[in-house]
Protein backbone atom coordinates (compact mmCIF):
# COMPACT_ATOMS: atom_id res chain seq x y z
CA UNK A 1 0.00 0.00 0.00
CA UNK A 2 1.22 3.22 -1.42
CA UNK A 3 0.81 6.74 0.07
CA UNK A 4 -2.75 8.41 0.95
CA UNK A 5 -3.42 11.89 0.92
CA UNK A 6 -6.37 13.09 3.02
CA UNK A 7 -8.03 16.24 2.92
CA UNK A 8 -9.18 18.24 5.90
CA UNK A 9 -12.86 17.06 6.24
CA UNK A 10 -14.73 15.56 8.61
CA UNK A 11 -15.28 12.82 6.01
CA UNK A 12 -12.35 11.63 7.05
CA UNK A 13 -10.79 12.92 10.78
CA UNK A 14 -12.81 14.65 13.59
CA UNK A 15 -11.97 18.17 13.10
CA UNK A 16 -11.72 20.00 16.66
CA UNK A 17 -12.66 23.52 17.66
CA UNK A 18 -13.69 26.93 15.24
CA UNK A 19 -12.40 26.20 11.76
CA UNK A 20 -12.57 28.28 8.93
CA UNK A 21 -11.71 27.12 5.09
CA UNK A 22 -9.77 29.62 3.13
CA UNK A 23 -7.86 29.35 0.21
CA UNK A 24 -7.58 25.47 0.47
CA UNK A 25 -6.38 25.32 3.95
CA UNK A 26 -8.33 24.87 6.93
CA UNK A 27 -7.49 27.23 9.19
CA UNK A 28 -7.22 26.97 13.08
CA UNK A 29 -8.95 29.21 14.97
CA UNK A 30 -8.88 29.16 18.92
CA UNK A 31 -6.63 27.49 21.15
CA UNK A 32 -7.57 23.95 21.20
CA UNK A 33 -8.89 23.44 17.67
CA UNK A 34 -6.79 20.85 15.59
CA UNK A 35 -7.96 17.42 14.04
CA UNK A 36 -8.02 14.06 15.41
CA UNK A 37 -8.15 10.24 13.66
CA UNK A 38 -7.10 6.85 14.14
CA UNK A 39 -4.51 4.94 11.65
CA UNK A 40 -2.79 1.55 11.46
CA UNK A 41 -0.31 4.05 8.83
CA UNK A 42 3.50 3.42 9.12
CA UNK A 43 3.84 6.27 8.54
CA UNK A 44 2.20 9.56 8.81
CA UNK A 45 2.87 13.33 7.96
CA UNK A 46 0.82 16.34 7.91
CA UNK A 47 1.41 19.58 5.68
CA UNK A 48 1.05 22.98 7.25
CA UNK A 49 1.67 26.47 7.40
CA UNK A 50 1.27 30.05 9.14
CA UNK A 51 0.56 33.17 8.45
CA UNK A 52 1.47 36.15 10.79
CA UNK A 53 0.31 39.70 11.30
CA UNK A 54 3.44 40.81 12.93
CA UNK A 55 6.31 38.75 11.97
CA UNK A 56 7.79 38.66 14.82
CA UNK A 57 9.89 36.01 16.63
CA UNK A 58 7.34 35.13 19.78
CA UNK A 59 4.36 35.21 18.11
CA UNK A 60 4.93 32.09 16.24
CA UNK A 61 2.38 29.39 16.09
CA UNK A 62 2.73 25.92 17.70
CA UNK A 63 0.56 22.69 17.29
CA UNK A 64 0.66 19.92 19.64
CA UNK A 65 0.48 16.28 18.85
CA UNK A 66 -1.29 13.95 21.15
CA UNK A 67 -1.47 9.71 20.96
CA UNK A 68 -3.79 8.13 22.48
CA UNK A 69 -5.42 10.13 24.45
CA UNK A 70 -2.18 10.94 26.17
CA UNK A 71 -2.11 13.74 29.34
CA UNK A 72 1.30 14.85 27.62
CA UNK A 73 1.97 16.52 24.42
CA UNK A 74 4.20 13.67 22.54
CA UNK A 75 5.94 16.41 20.44
CA UNK A 76 5.19 20.39 19.78
CA UNK A 77 6.06 21.94 16.46
CA UNK A 78 6.50 25.30 15.38
CA UNK A 79 4.83 25.92 12.34
CA UNK A 80 6.74 27.65 9.80
CA UNK A 81 5.29 30.69 7.90
CA UNK A 82 5.36 28.66 4.44
CA UNK A 83 3.87 25.39 3.33
CA UNK A 84 5.55 22.56 5.07
CA UNK A 85 5.33 18.90 5.99
CA UNK A 86 5.90 17.60 9.13
CA UNK A 87 6.34 13.80 9.96
CA UNK A 88 4.18 13.06 12.49
CA UNK A 89 4.29 9.73 13.79
CA UNK A 90 6.95 6.02 12.01
CA UNK A 91 4.89 3.15 13.09
CA UNK A 92 6.61 0.20 11.53
CA UNK A 93 4.19 -2.88 13.34
CA UNK A 94 1.34 -1.45 12.00
CA UNK A 95 -0.69 -0.83 15.42
CA UNK A 96 -3.75 1.00 16.02
CA UNK A 97 -2.95 5.08 16.54
CA UNK A 98 -5.48 7.15 17.83
CA UNK A 99 -3.53 11.23 16.81
CA UNK A 100 -4.40 14.25 17.93
CA UNK A 101 -3.13 17.71 16.18
CA UNK A 102 -4.00 20.87 18.50
CA UNK A 103 -3.14 23.98 18.59
CA UNK A 104 -1.51 25.01 21.35
CA UNK A 105 -1.24 29.17 20.79
CA UNK A 106 -3.71 31.64 20.91
CA UNK A 107 -5.69 32.70 17.78
CA UNK A 108 -4.25 36.54 18.60
CA UNK A 109 -1.20 35.50 17.22
CA UNK A 110 0.27 33.29 14.26
CA UNK A 111 -2.73 31.59 12.03
CA UNK A 112 -2.10 28.05 11.81
CA UNK A 113 -3.38 26.01 8.70
CA UNK A 114 -3.26 22.22 7.60
CA UNK A 115 -3.74 21.53 4.40
CA UNK A 116 -3.58 17.43 4.38
CA UNK A 117 -2.66 14.31 5.90
CA UNK A 118 -0.55 11.97 4.09
CA UNK A 119 -0.23 8.01 4.88
CA UNK A 120 2.15 5.71 4.04
CA UNK A 121 0.99 1.53 4.33
CA UNK A 122 -2.45 2.10 6.00
CA UNK A 123 -5.26 4.20 6.26
CA UNK A 124 -6.69 7.20 8.56
CA UNK A 125 -9.91 7.30 9.90
CA UNK A 126 -12.21 9.35 12.37
CA UNK A 127 -12.38 9.09 16.08
CA UNK A 128 -15.74 8.58 17.56
CA UNK A 129 -16.89 11.46 19.43
CA UNK A 130 -17.28 11.69 23.00
CA UNK A 131 -20.60 11.60 24.39
CA UNK A 132 -19.88 15.11 27.01
CA UNK A 133 -19.40 18.12 25.49
CA UNK A 134 -17.82 21.58 27.45
CA UNK A 135 -17.30 24.87 26.27
CA UNK A 136 -15.08 26.97 27.99
CA UNK A 137 -14.84 30.70 27.98
CA UNK A 138 -11.96 32.93 29.28
CA UNK A 139 -9.10 35.14 28.74
CA UNK A 140 -5.11 33.97 29.58
CA UNK A 141 -5.90 31.65 32.34
CA UNK A 142 -7.99 29.48 29.91
CA UNK A 143 -5.24 29.91 27.59
CA UNK A 144 -2.65 28.33 29.58
CA UNK A 145 -0.82 31.93 28.95
CA UNK A 146 2.91 31.62 30.43
CA UNK A 147 2.23 27.87 31.91
CA UNK A 148 5.64 27.00 30.76
CA UNK A 149 7.31 29.92 31.51
CA UNK A 150 9.09 29.27 34.37
CA UNK A 151 9.50 31.73 37.70
CA UNK A 152 10.58 35.13 35.79
CA UNK A 153 9.31 37.81 37.80
CA UNK A 154 6.93 40.22 35.79
CA UNK A 155 8.60 42.70 34.90
CA UNK A 156 12.14 40.75 33.68
CA UNK A 157 9.38 38.25 31.53
CA UNK A 158 8.79 39.10 27.68
CA UNK A 159 5.93 36.62 26.24
CA UNK A 160 6.41 34.33 23.77
CA UNK A 161 4.20 31.46 22.38
CA UNK A 162 6.75 28.66 23.35
CA UNK A 163 5.78 29.72 26.65
CA UNK A 164 2.27 28.94 26.17
CA UNK A 165 -0.10 25.62 25.89
CA UNK A 166 -3.75 24.97 26.06
CA UNK A 167 -3.29 21.22 26.65
CA UNK A 168 -1.47 22.36 30.03
CA UNK A 169 -4.06 24.57 31.57
CA UNK A 170 -6.67 23.81 33.76
CA UNK A 171 -9.90 23.40 31.34
CA UNK A 172 -8.18 21.42 29.11
CA UNK A 173 -6.70 19.07 31.60
CA UNK A 174 -10.33 18.51 33.38
CA UNK A 175 -12.06 18.48 30.04
CA UNK A 176 -9.68 15.20 29.73
CA UNK A 177 -9.91 14.13 33.01
CA UNK A 178 -13.80 13.68 32.45
CA UNK A 179 -13.16 12.59 28.87
CA UNK A 180 -15.34 15.37 27.45
CA UNK A 181 -14.64 16.68 24.45
CA UNK A 182 -14.11 20.69 24.64
CA UNK A 183 -14.27 23.88 22.99
CA UNK A 184 -12.03 26.54 24.05
CA UNK A 185 -13.08 30.24 23.50
CA UNK A 186 -10.53 32.43 24.98
CA UNK A 187 -7.95 35.17 24.75
CA UNK A 188 -5.37 36.71 26.64
CA UNK A 189 -5.51 40.16 27.79
CA UNK A 190 -9.64 40.39 26.96
CA UNK A 191 -12.94 40.99 29.07
CA UNK A 192 -16.25 41.88 29.15
CA UNK A 193 -16.21 45.53 29.48
CA UNK A 194 -11.77 46.53 28.86
CA UNK A 195 -9.52 44.36 28.12
CA UNK A 196 -6.43 44.66 30.51
CA UNK A 197 -5.15 47.90 31.05
CA UNK A 198 -1.97 49.62 32.72
CA UNK A 199 -2.66 51.33 35.69
CA UNK A 200 -1.40 54.51 34.24
CA UNK A 201 -4.02 55.17 32.36
CA UNK A 202 -7.92 55.79 33.16
CA UNK A 203 -9.74 54.68 29.70
CA UNK A 204 -10.94 51.03 28.70
CA UNK A 205 -9.84 49.21 25.95
CA UNK A 206 -13.29 48.46 24.17
CA UNK A 207 -12.07 46.70 20.55
CA UNK A 208 -12.98 43.47 20.22
CA UNK A 209 -14.40 42.16 23.51
CA UNK A 210 -14.87 38.59 23.94
CA UNK A 211 -19.09 39.63 23.52
CA UNK A 212 -17.84 41.26 20.58
CA UNK A 213 -16.13 38.10 19.23
CA UNK A 214 -17.99 35.02 20.17
CA UNK A 215 -20.46 35.18 17.62
CA UNK A 216 -17.51 35.28 14.96
CA UNK A 217 -15.80 32.49 13.98
CA UNK A 218 -12.60 33.40 13.99
CA UNK A 219 -12.55 37.17 13.09
CA UNK A 220 -8.76 37.86 13.74
CA UNK A 221 -7.57 34.52 11.74
CA UNK A 222 -10.03 35.20 8.79
CA UNK A 223 -9.03 38.83 8.17
CA UNK A 224 -5.17 38.19 8.62
CA UNK A 225 -5.49 35.17 6.18
CA UNK A 226 -7.48 37.07 3.58
CA UNK A 227 -4.74 39.63 3.76
CA UNK A 228 -1.53 37.57 3.25
CA UNK A 229 -3.98 35.88 0.11
CA UNK A 230 -4.29 39.39 -1.78
CA UNK A 231 -0.50 40.33 -0.67
CA UNK A 232 0.35 36.97 -2.56
CA UNK A 233 -2.49 37.46 -5.14
CA UNK A 234 -3.46 33.62 -4.56
CA UNK A 235 -6.90 32.65 -4.62
CA UNK A 236 -5.46 29.15 -2.69
CA UNK A 237 -2.42 28.07 -1.05
CA UNK A 238 -3.01 24.82 -3.44
CA UNK A 239 -3.21 25.72 -6.78
CA UNK A 240 -4.36 28.50 -8.47
CA UNK A 241 -7.15 27.48 -10.04
CA UNK A 242 -8.44 26.19 -6.91
CA UNK A 243 -12.00 27.59 -5.94
CA UNK A 244 -11.76 29.12 -2.58
CA UNK A 245 -14.21 31.18 0.16
CA UNK A 246 -13.52 34.97 -0.51
CA UNK A 247 -16.95 36.51 0.49
CA UNK A 248 -17.09 39.41 2.70
CA UNK A 249 -16.60 38.50 6.44
CA UNK A 250 -16.49 37.48 8.94
CA UNK A 251 -17.95 33.88 8.82
CA UNK A 252 -20.61 33.46 11.69
CA UNK A 253 -20.05 30.57 14.05
CA UNK A 254 -21.70 27.36 13.44
CA UNK A 255 -23.89 27.48 16.91
CA UNK A 256 -25.18 24.07 16.32
CA UNK A 257 -21.93 21.83 15.43
CA UNK A 258 -20.97 22.42 18.87
CA UNK A 259 -23.54 21.66 21.35
CA UNK A 260 -22.47 22.01 24.94
CA UNK A 261 -23.79 19.85 28.19
CA UNK A 262 -21.93 22.62 30.27
CA UNK A 263 -20.64 26.33 29.37
CA UNK A 264 -17.96 27.07 31.92
CA UNK A 265 -17.21 30.63 31.64
CA UNK A 266 -13.95 32.51 33.34
CA UNK A 267 -14.10 36.09 32.83
CA UNK A 268 -13.38 39.50 34.61
CA UNK A 269 -9.93 39.21 35.48
CA UNK A 270 -9.02 41.98 33.14
CA UNK A 271 -11.53 43.94 33.67
CA UNK A 272 -10.29 44.59 37.59
CA UNK A 273 -7.94 46.55 35.97
CA UNK A 274 -10.43 48.66 34.79
CA UNK A 275 -13.01 48.64 37.63
CA UNK A 276 -10.53 49.13 40.25
CA UNK A 277 -13.55 48.76 42.92
CA UNK A 278 -15.41 51.46 41.59
CA UNK A 279 -19.49 50.87 42.07
CA UNK A 280 -20.80 52.12 38.69
CA UNK A 281 -18.10 50.49 37.14
CA UNK A 282 -19.03 46.99 38.94
CA UNK A 283 -22.97 47.34 37.82
CA UNK A 284 -21.57 47.85 34.40
CA UNK A 285 -19.53 44.73 34.41
CA UNK A 286 -22.38 42.91 36.12
CA UNK A 287 -24.78 44.22 33.23
CA UNK A 288 -22.80 43.53 30.16
CA UNK A 289 -21.49 39.77 31.71
CA UNK A 290 -25.25 38.75 32.29
CA UNK A 291 -26.18 39.94 29.37
CA UNK A 292 -23.80 38.27 27.37
CA UNK A 293 -24.52 34.41 29.55
CA UNK A 294 -27.81 34.85 28.24
CA UNK A 295 -27.44 35.47 24.76
CA UNK A 296 -24.84 31.68 25.02
CA UNK A 297 -27.30 30.67 26.92
CA UNK A 298 -30.23 30.83 24.65
CA UNK A 299 -28.01 29.38 22.05
CA UNK A 300 -27.53 25.80 24.30
CA UNK A 301 -31.10 26.05 25.90
CA UNK A 302 -30.30 22.88 27.70
CA UNK A 303 -26.74 23.60 28.53
CA UNK A 304 -25.86 24.01 32.22
CA UNK A 305 -23.95 27.27 33.14
CA UNK A 306 -20.97 27.57 35.18
CA UNK A 307 -19.33 31.25 36.49
CA UNK A 308 -15.81 30.58 37.85
CA UNK A 309 -13.18 32.97 39.16
CA UNK A 310 -9.99 33.41 40.88
CA UNK A 311 -6.18 32.18 40.88
CA UNK A 312 -4.73 35.86 39.94
CA UNK A 313 -6.99 38.25 41.64
CA UNK A 314 -10.47 38.29 43.63
CA UNK A 315 -12.04 41.94 43.42
CA UNK A 316 -14.56 41.15 41.62
CA UNK A 317 -15.45 37.84 43.01
CA UNK A 318 -18.61 39.35 44.54
CA UNK A 319 -19.58 40.70 41.22
CA UNK A 320 -18.87 36.87 39.04
CA UNK A 321 -21.01 35.30 41.94
CA UNK A 322 -24.25 38.00 41.98
CA UNK A 323 -24.00 37.41 37.69
CA UNK A 324 -24.41 33.88 38.59
CA UNK A 325 -26.90 34.20 41.48
CA UNK A 326 -29.36 36.39 38.78
CA UNK A 327 -28.47 34.22 35.91
CA UNK A 328 -29.35 31.22 38.09
CA UNK A 329 -26.10 29.99 36.78
CA UNK A 330 -23.80 27.55 39.55
CA UNK A 331 -20.66 29.88 40.81
CA UNK A 332 -17.07 28.15 41.94
CA UNK A 333 -14.47 30.38 43.04
CA UNK A 334 -10.77 29.13 42.37
CA UNK A 335 -8.51 30.01 45.29
CA UNK A 336 -5.36 32.24 44.73
CA UNK A 337 -2.62 30.99 43.30
CA UNK A 338 0.06 30.21 45.68
CA UNK A 339 3.65 30.98 44.00
CA UNK A 340 5.70 30.59 47.18
CA UNK A 341 3.95 26.60 47.31
CA UNK A 342 3.29 25.90 43.91
CA UNK A 343 5.73 27.74 41.39
CA UNK A 344 4.12 30.35 38.95
CA UNK A 345 4.44 31.20 35.17
CA UNK A 346 5.59 33.42 33.01
CA UNK A 347 4.05 37.38 33.57
CA UNK A 348 3.07 36.44 37.02
CA UNK A 349 0.42 33.28 35.58
CA UNK A 350 -0.43 30.32 37.15
CA UNK A 351 2.06 27.21 36.27
CA UNK A 352 1.78 24.10 35.96
CA UNK A 353 0.75 22.65 39.78
CA UNK A 354 -1.38 25.81 39.69
CA UNK A 355 -3.54 24.88 36.95
CA UNK A 356 -3.50 20.76 37.59
CA UNK A 357 -4.76 21.74 41.34
CA UNK A 358 -7.37 24.10 39.46
CA UNK A 359 -8.37 20.93 37.33
CA UNK A 360 -9.54 19.18 39.83
CA UNK A 361 -11.22 21.81 42.21
CA UNK A 362 -13.65 21.84 38.81
CA UNK A 363 -13.79 18.11 38.04
CA UNK A 364 -15.48 18.04 41.40
CA UNK A 365 -17.49 20.56 40.94
CA UNK A 366 -18.50 19.93 37.12
CA UNK A 367 -18.83 16.74 38.52
CA UNK A 368 -21.54 17.70 41.03
CA UNK A 369 -23.39 19.90 38.71
CA UNK A 370 -23.77 17.15 35.90
CA UNK A 371 -23.75 13.51 38.27
CA UNK A 372 -20.84 12.53 36.11
CA UNK A 373 -18.55 10.56 37.17
CA UNK A 374 -14.96 11.59 37.48
CA UNK A 375 -13.40 9.28 34.52
CA UNK A 376 -15.43 7.19 32.53
CA UNK A 377 -13.61 3.93 30.56
CA UNK A 378 -12.49 5.16 27.07
CA UNK A 379 -11.00 3.31 24.16
CA UNK A 380 -10.22 4.02 20.75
Amino acid sequence: MGDTVYRISEDNMRVLGRTIEIGGVTWLGYSGSGIEFLTDAEDVSIEAMAVTATGMQSDYAYLGIIMNDGERVTSRLRVARELRSYDILHNPKHRKVKIRVVKLTEERYDKAGLVSVTASGGVITASRRRTRRILFIGDSLTAGYGVLGGSVPMQDYSFTTEDESITRAYPYLAAEHLEADAQFFCWSGNGVISHYIDESTDIPITKDLMPALYPLTAANTEEVVKINLQARRKKSFISDSDETDQEDGPHLLNRWAFSPDLIVSNLGTNDASFVRGVSVRERHFEQHYLAFLKSIARDYPFAKVLVTYGLMEKTLSGACERVALMGDYEYLEFPLMDPELDGIGGGGHPGIVTHEKTADILCYKICQMTGWNTLINGGI
